[in-house]
């Protein structure tokens, strides 16, 4: 197993808090959690501009995409539930198919 200290040029937040979210999404499992973590980084690198960026005007692309159903109806849990179509447009674009998995958080 890995620790954090040991992985060369990786600095992630280091708070228990943080921490404990990717141990608890792997069910304690360490290396799964470090290896989640470690993705969330580098999906935060890759896709740093949407992610940061991300404006109340990327919103409406996205809705204008019409590519989008936000369904009235909630899943078992009580989480809402939105479809999206990505077979309507003819080349989606990976970064507007990112915003539109943003807009599903």
């Amino acid at each position: 197993m890995k620790s954090i200290a040991e992985e060369p040029g990786f600095q992630p937040l280091v708070e228990e808090e943080f921490l404990i979210r990717f141990l608890r999404g792997r069910k304690y499992d360490v290396n799964r959690a470090f290896n989640t973590l470690k993705n969330y980084y580098s999906l935060k690198s890759r896709y740093s501009g949407i992610i940061t960026d991300f404006t109340p005007q990327d919103l409406k692309l996205v809705l204008e995409m019409d590519r989008v159903f936000i369904s009235p109806k909630r899943a078992r849990d009580g989480e809402g539930i939105l479809i999206s179509f990505l077979g309507k447009t003819s080349n989606p674009s990976n970064e507007n198919l990112y915003r539109n998995c943003l807009f599903i958080k």
